[in-house]
């Protein structure tokens, strides 16, 4: 409560069963999925840390149960709420570069701060604080090592996928928007690369390179060899952009006023904390939502892109925790030594990981890649109140009507 105690607990069904309005989620990325949905089921407003999920069928379901709940969610891409990004972005998408013929973005290589671990690992105990196997969620069966928790975890692909994915939602996501093709993904991957690291534990890409190929014709290119950022050329001037970093080609680009009718992003609350509250309290539209309000709704089944699982069938018997077996990285003399190089080999999007149920004697079931949960039942309470509003006099549904 706002005068008392923090409210703690280890378990979030514990915290989605009190009376709330709103939910930040900053879990590993393995646990974004399920307390997405439970949240959105209850009708909550959720600020979600980035990135937005774990692997793409998990995403589409979350964005189909936000949509279907009529919630607000902002993503925490908040590089989207800073001024220097925001001006590429508009020079980008009113033509100030022209025709955009190169699109890089910098990415960081894998820390060099991880833990240096070798085979075998000495087993260790679980901490009593910790429920490991609530931790572990729906990912594999793994035994127990503070290695493998906390911090750690963004470098095991069961939890997370290294620097590539924590930042691939900052300058990426600025790139995408940038082009136009934010609502969207792509259609193919080339010229793709990477080196592993070789200890027992880790496993996710340390440095990489791929291009992104979109259907009408946009192309990013990504390498931790690029300058970190996000470069932006045409053939009428280019532009690099990092956090606190704006350079141009000439001075013009700087300068010059965006168009009154032209693509001009909503700057009235520069946070992008204060832009989610906003869009709580006032229906504006939030900077960066799941999917933007103009896209359009996911594709079908392509060679491509795995098809969205479908709405869970009724429960039956759970599928087993999957072992957790960590792929084998290419063999040393394969793989790139400092920035990878080009190769003439498309790669497609993975299919689906196999999952994990928890025990039958739980509320929640897990099938073909979706929690299931038992409705939430309905609630009727005062309206969230407004700036300079009074108490409310009539009881009024909440945003998104009762869930």
């Amino acid at each position: 409560t706002p005068s008392g105690p923090a409210y703690q607990t280890t378990d979030f069904r514990d915290l989605l069963a009190r009376d709330l309005d709103a939910v930040v989620i900053a879990t590993p990325d393995h646990w974004h999925a399920i307390p997405v949905i439970a949240a959105a089921r209850r009708g909550l407003h959720i600020y979600l840390e980035k990135p937005f999920a774990l692997t793409i069928p998990e995403g589409r379901a979350m964005v189909r149960a936000i949509e279907q709940a009529g919630i607000v969610c902002q993503v925490g891409s908040q590089q989207r709420s800073s001024s220097e990004f925001q001006r590429v972005v508009e020079l980008a998408r009113n033509g100030f570069f022209g025709r955009v013929t190169k699109v890089e973005v910098g990415l960081p290589a894998g820390k060099t701060d991880i833990p240096q671990l070798t085979a075998p690992l000495a087993p260790q105990a679980i901490p009593a604080h910790l429920d490991y196997d609530l931790w572990l969620g729906p990912a594999p069966e793994a035994p127990y090592y503070g290695e493998r928790c906390h911090f750690h975890f963004r470098w095991i692909s069961d939890y997370s996928g290294g620097q590539l994915t924590d930042w691939i939602g900052h300058h990426y996501d600025i790139a995408s928007w940038a082009l136009g093709v934010d609502h969207t993904g792509p259609v193919a991957l080339h010229d793709a690369a990477a080196t592993f690291p070789a200890g027992p534990l880790y496993d996710t890409a340390e440095k990489y390179a791929f291009s992104a190929h979109y259907a009408g014709g946009e192309v990013i290119q990504v390498s931790t060899a690029f300058r970190s950022g996000l470069r932006i050329e045409g053939d009428q001037g280019w532009a690099h952009v990092d956090r606190g970093v704006s350079e141009f080609s000439d001075a013009r680009l700087r300068r010059a006023p965006i168009p009154s009718q032209g693509f001009i992003i909503d700057r009235r609350n520069p946070w992008h904390t204060g832009n989610f509250i906003d869009g709580i309290l006032l229906g504006r539209p939030v900077i960066c939502p799941p999917r933007p309000p103009t896209a359009p709704p996911p594709s079908p089944t392509s060679p491509t892109s795995p098809s969205a699982p479908a709405d869970p069938p009724s429960a039956g018997t759970p599928p087993p925790r999957p072992s957790s077996t960590p792929p084998t990285p290419p063999p040393a003399s394969a793989a790139p030594t400092a920035a990878p190089g080009p190769s003439s080999k498309t790669t497609t999007f993975p299919v689906p990981r196999s999952y994990h149920a928890p025990p039958p004697s739980s509320h929640w079931s897990l099938v073909l890649g979706h929690w299931s949960f038992p409705p939430s039942p309905p609630r009727s309470r005062p309206p969230i109140r407004r700036p300079g509003q009074k108490s409310p006099q009539t009881p009024q549904p909440r945003r998104g009507g009762p869930h």
